[in-house]
């Protein structure tokens, strides 16, 4: 699959670009994301290889730079990989994304992960049926 571009509204989804190394590399850095992420990431070096990797759409997976349409910042990392769609129990944002976008939770899968922090943590399993409603992205704040 080619890298596409997608228009979320307040925000847009887009390829991960060369020149985005260095606020990548501002955001791995981060405690935050570096729980979540690329926890090895430490130099430019690093980053260089963290992005390459998401520009590479031949595999199980996609990855795009979230950015603001109106000033180009980037503010964000989406990444679908697999067939699952789970996240830590603690990232509460992820379980937001997967509500409003239809998901239903599921279940708890218990010490099922091992993430940046070298951890393993339980995680929330949602899923979304074909049949299911769909959901409301009338709201997208």
């Amino acid at each position: 699959m080619d890298p596409i571009e997608l228009d979320a509204g307040n925000f847009r989804l887009r390829p991960w670009r060369a020149d985005d190394v260095d606020a990548a590399l501002a955001a791995l850095l981060e405690p935050e994301t570096r729980l979540w992420n690329a926890g090895w990431v430490q130099t430019r070096d690093d980053a260089v290889v963290w992005l390459e990797r998401r520009q590479d759409w031949t595999g199980d997976h996609a990855s795009w730079a979230v950015d603001d349409p109106a000033s180009r910042a980037l503010v964000g990392s989406v990444s679908l990989h697999s067939i699952d769609l789970c996240h830590a129990v603690e990232n509460v944002a992820s379980g937001r994304v997967a509500e409003k976008a239809g998901y239903r939770f599921e279940g708890r899968l218990r010490r099922s992960y091992r993430y940046g922090d070298g951890v393993k943590h339980d995680e929330m399993l949602w899923a979304r049926l074909s049949d299911d409603p769909a959901p409301d992205l009338s709201n997208r704040s």
